[in-house]
């Protein structure tokens, strides 16, 4: 199972080999039509963990875009009744943008050539 959030980290914590973050959740959109229905007020609060050389490769864009969000997909883990992600895979949404733009540009110009 894999889970991801979207959410601009407001502060983290810096251990030796990982960083904390905590993020609030509300009710994705998508939900399946099977499932109960869950109040849409509802928000989870989760502890993200990013190992650190997945966190320095978005740490630096994050300060110089303090509007920006990050991309988190990893495990979802339960532990002591606290919501965890363990991530996979830590992504700007900046860069993300900015790398969908140039793919674009890229393939229209190949089109047009």
């Amino acid at each position: 199972m894999k889970a991801t959030h979207t959410f601009h980290p407001e502060k983290w914590t810096r251990r030796a080999h990982y960083v904390l973050l905590t993020c609030t959740v509300s009710v994705p959109a998508n939900m399946p039509k099977e499932l109960p229905a869950i109040d849409p007020t509802h928000t989870d609060t989760w502890v993200v963990v990013i190992g650190i050389r997945r966190w320095l490769k978005v740490a630096g864009v994050i300060r110089e875009h303090r509007d920006d969000k990050i991309i988190v997909e990893g495990g979802p883990v339960c532990f002591n009744g606290q919501l965890m992600l363990l991530a996979q895979s830590v992504k700007s949404l900046f860069v993300e943008k900015q790398r969908q733009e140039a793919q674009r540009a890229a393939s229209l110009a190949a089109v047009g050539s």
